[in-house]
């Protein structure tokens, strides 16, 4: 069962995107959600170097500035992003807002701002599902991931700027 828990970060979101919880959850992907030109939904996957939290209100995301996820952000300048990891699901929804075409740091990538304007979180229905619970969600890996980590800084700092 889906509930709303309000138009804002919850603290442990706050905490996962934040620059002190990237070594925790390097490994996680966050799903984004999209409306194609056709009216499908579009999914796209980002890392957690490519999200920060600004404040409990705004994510900025670095995308591929070229990606058709970026393209149907610019066109609907909506975003749907699902975050799965053990013993949680967030669904947050909002707007989105194109700050650069292209960042220093990355130029493949331009930066958004995401405005939070609802979160919700799904919980088992204990009566239909018993003691159903989420044991992990999408995640990867990386030979370079320590290295990504210790050189992530640079990235968030331009993101925040």
């Amino acid at each position: 069962m889906t509930r709303l828990l309000g138009p804002e970060l919850t603290p442990d979101l706050l905490q996962r995107f934040s620059s002190n919880g990237l070594p925790k959850h390097a490994h996680n992907i966050v799903l984004v959600m999209t409306v194609g030109e056709d009216g499908f939904p579009h999914a796209a996957m980002l890392s957690h170097f490519e999200v920060i939290a600004r404040d409990s209100y705004n994510l900025r995301l670095a995308m591929y500035s070229d990606s058709r996820t970026t393209n149907n952000m610019r066109r609907t300048r909506q975003l749907t992003m699902a975050v799965v990891d053990e013993g949680v699901a967030y669904y947050l929804k909002g707007t989105i807002e194109e700050i650069r075409s292209q960042m220093t740091t990355s130029p493949h990538n331009a930066l958004f701002n995401f405005h939070i304007e609802s979160v919700n979180t799904d919980h088992v229905n204990v009566e239909r599902e018993g003691e159903t619970s989420i044991t992990c969600g999408i995640c990867y890996d990386d030979p370079n991931m320590t290295a990504k980590v210790a050189n992530a800084d640079k990235t968030f700092a331009e993101m925040l700027r």
